[in-house]
């Protein structure tokens, strides 16, 4: 496997295990603290590895085409992170990832084509349709769930009931859980920032390194959304408890690790590939959701993981 491609299946569990770990977070840390968190511990880290590396005259030096490209591309990134916290507060784990990743292979496998020269061949579309097949099997659900039956157990059973009492019972049809009314709108919207955010750092990165476009990506939100709390004296004023303060450390670390190897696999494998393999972070949110979320692990679920990691490996023999 060549080290464009591991770096995106890398980003993949970085992502998940930073996704599970704000799904456990309090009330009083809402998603704004989360992104402006993140984004700043990374922007740290990433200062600190471009003077380690003595990459920070090159960084100083980005030409303005590749920096405008990297600044538009992480508004839109900036833009579809905070709504994906807002989802995943929203509704399950596996709902939020399936949504939005699911989609953002798609968007991204499109745009790659028509705007980067990315080559999709016919294992890289089996691939990406298996991986997309199994997200769904993932996180689907006995149709009889709608109906009151028992097979999806006591909470599927008042999932039903909430759903059919509102009126929302097409949801339901589809096999999908509750909260999907907010996860499929939001997860659009989020993967096709996401998708416009990998076209924009593909395009500067023909001119520019990956340190650059990572910079550039966490300086932007955590100005942002670091200005946003503190003029906010309500959002300012919460406390984080010791516990969320734990989850929100191990959270930056693994997000740290999500933003340098994402960008190193931009840089060295195709973008849609790049998106398709880091996509499969649903995969390992269901491994991790079950081991600390406590979060059923049905055959059904091992079913569409098993879909996902063939669709994985139909990629991967392809380049």
């Amino acid at each position: 496997m060549a080290l464009g491609e591991l770096a995106a299946l890398a980003d993949a569990v970085c992502w998940a295990g930073t996704g599970v770990a704000t799904k456990r977070l309090g009330r009083n840390v809402r998603p704004v603290h989360v992104t402006a968190l993140l984004a700043g511990v990374s922007t740290v880290a990433l200062v600190l590895i471009s003077i380690a590396t003595g990459q920070a005259g090159d960084v100083l030096r980005t030409p303005a085409w590749s920096f405008a490209l990297f600044a538009a591309g992480a508004v839109a990134g900036a833009a579809g992170m905070l709504l994906f916290f807002v989802t995943i507060s929203l509704s399950s784990v596996g709902v939020t990832y399936t949504t939005t990743s699911g989609l953002y292979i798609l968007f991204s496998l499109v745009v790659g084509v028509l705007f980067l020269d990315d080559r999709a061949g016919a294992w890289t579309i089996a691939g990406a349709g298996a991986i997309v097949a199994g997200l769904y099997v993932l996180n689907s659900r006995p149709v009889a769930a709608a109906k009151g039956a028992p097979s999806g157990g006591a909470e599927d059973a008042a999932n039903a009931g909430e759903i059919v009492s509102t009126g929302r019972t097409a949801y339901m049809r589809l096999g999908l859980p509750a909260g999907t009314a907010a996860a499929l709108g939001l997860g659009a919207i989020t993967a096709a920032l996401w998708a416009a955010d990998l076209t924009a750092s593909a395009k500067g990165l023909e001119r520019a390194g990956p340190l650059a476009n990572g910079l550039v990506h966490q300086v932007i939100p955590a100005a942002v959304f670091g200005a946003f709390i503190i003029a906010s004296p309500r959002l300012r004023s919460q406390r984080v408890a010791p516990p969320d303060q734990r989850r929100l450390v191990f959270a930056g670390a693994l997000y740290i690790g999500s933003t340098l190897s994402w960008n190193y696999a931009l840089a060295n494998t195709d973008a849609g590939v790049t998106a398709l393999l880091a996509s499969t972070s649903p995969v390992f949110a269901l491994i991790f959701g079950s081991l600390l979320l406590r979060e059923r692990l049905t055959r059904t679920a091992l079913a569409g993981a098993g879909l996902a990691f063939a669709g994985i490996v139909a990629v991967v023999v392809s380049r």
